[in-house]
Parts: structure tokens; C-alpha cells; sequence
């Protein structure tokens, strides 16, 4: 239990939840911070967890936490590309004839040549505005035609992949629906679902290569961007199955408060 207000509070945000449920949570477990003014510090989407940062009280000091680096795990499944370049997506596109031999060795070198300074373009379902729009916004109702895609410079400090398994699509469905049955709001899940379900049954068979990775980057670096990028040099697809933000700054998971 934290004993005195404290203007900077690092909490676990959980799977599932977007940044203001968090918050949310956060004022009724602790009555202290119930009619506190409060945000938080570099969004993280409703399908990955970890370390959010919220600023209680004074907001000065939002600007020099939106600048600091961060560390994340992630998993991927090669393969299959969705509209929002993870689970939470329709399925837009498979490779059902994709040769995986030397991956191991292909990611390696991938790993490598990714680390530096980037241009990285937004992935269609973020909240960056575009003339006052957020991408979400343009992408939901079929209108990125209309705009030219932002992007931004990015710097990647530390980059490793690593080859887990070749995963049939059989044995992802549970999963997969897990995470989407546990994101709350308006983000398209029964459609999600059912597209999910009548993808993988249809090919419940095919077998793709699992693939975790770790990263750490300036901010605003965008992991789904990232592993859509790496699938790009692939010469395939990828979708994001899991995104464990460790780090922000000097703030880590072990430093968290709990809002569960």
C-alpha cells in the first residue's frame, strides 16, 4: 500500500485493458488517488502489458517521461499478416507455401541490421493523427488512401530474435481467442473471432515458424511496426501474439504496482 502521493507512479498495466481502464482501476484500489488529476506517459496497447507510467498530479513532468527508452519482450508467429499487425486484426493475407528453411540463421542476420537509427512508419491502427484524425480512424472505416502514412525516427539499441518452433495453426486458436476474449471496449472482437476461427479451421493443418525476440529502443518505437518489418525482409508475414513492455526509463516490472 503506498503511503504518501507520489507524482510519478509506475503500475503493471494487465493484459487486456487500455491505458484509462488502468487508471480507472487505479483510483478505486487506492481512495488516495480517487480525485487526483492523472494521465499516463507512453500509451501501451490493449493486447500487450507491462510497465505504464502515470503522472499524478503534476503534469510538467509528462513531457521528459514521453522521451525515455524502453525495453519489451515479444513473440510472433511467421506467416500470416492481420490489419493491425497482431491478433487483435483480420487476417489479410497467409503464405501457405513459404519455405522455412535457415530461419534460424536468417533472423540472426536480420537481428543485426536492425539495430541503429530507423524511419518507421506508424502501423495503420494507432492513435497518431493525421489533419486531426487518428490512423485507427482512417484505417476502421477504409480511408488510408486519403493520407500520406506518417512515419518517424526511431533508434533501435539492442535487437535479438530467436527461433522457438514451427507452431501449427491448430494449436494457436486457444490462444489466440484468449487474448481477444480479454480485451474490453469496442475493437471489433466477435467479428476477430469469428474470422480467426474460420482461418485457422480452414487451414488447421499449415505449420508456421514461432519466433520470441527482445528490444530496446528510443521512444515511439512501435513493436508490431517493427515485427511487420522484419517479415518484410522475411519475405512474409508476421503477427504479434504477445508484447511485455519491461522497461521505461529506469522503472521496471519489479518496480510496478499492482492494479488487478
Amino acid at each position: 500500500m503506498i503511503k504518501q502521493l507520489s507524482t510519478i507512479l509506475p503500475i503493471y498495466k494487465p493484459l487486456g485493458w487500455t491505458p484509462l481502464q488502468a487508471l480507472d482501476q487505479l483510483r478505486q484500489i487506492y481512495p488516495e488517488y480517487h480525485d487526483q488529476k492523472m494521465s499516463y506517459a507512453g500509451r501501451l496497447d490493449p493486447m500487450a502489458e507491462g510497465v505504464l507510467l502515470v503522472v499524478i498530479g503534476d503534469q510538467s513532468k509528462k513531457e521528459s517521461l514521453l522521451v525515455l527508452d524502453k525495453t519489451y519482450r515479444f513473440t510472433f508467429l511467421c506467416g500470416i499478416t492481420t490489419d493491425t499487425y497482431d491478433v487483435m486484426g483480420k487476417v489479410t493475407s497467409h503464405f501457405t507455401s513459404q519455405k522455412w528453411s535457415n530461419i534460424e540463421e536468417k533472423i540472426q542476420r536480420i537481428a543485426q541490421t536492425f539495430q541503429g537509427i530507423r524511419t518507421q512508419e506508424y502501423p495503420p491502427f494507432s492513435s497518431k493523427t493525421v489533419k486531426g484524425t487518428s490512423l485507427f480512424e482512417y484505417a476502421k472505416t477504409g480511408r488510408l488512401n486519403e493520407i500520406q502514412m506518417p512515419t518517424r525516427e526511431v533508434q533501435i539499441y539492442t535487437l535479438t530474435l530467436e527461433y522457438r518452433s514451427m507452431v501449427s495453426l491448430s494449436s494457436c486458436i486457444s490462444p489466440i481467442l484468449n487474448i481477444i476474449a480479454q480485451v474490453d471496449g469496442d475493437f471489433r472482437q466477435q467479428e476477430i473471432i469469428e474470422l480467426w476461427r474460420s482461418y485457422i479451421e480452414k487451414y488447421t493443418q499449415m505449420h508456421y515458424p514461432f519466433i520470441s525476440g527482445s528490444l530496446t529502443c528510443s521512444s515511439g518505437t512501435y513493436v508490431r511496426g517493427l515485427v511487420h518489418s522484419i517479415a518484410e525482409e522475411l519475405s512474409t508475414g508476421a503477427v504479434v501474439t504477445h508484447i511485455l513492455r519491461e522497461r521505461v526509463g529506469h522503472w521496471s516490472t519489479t518496480d510496478c504496482l499492482r492494479v488487478e
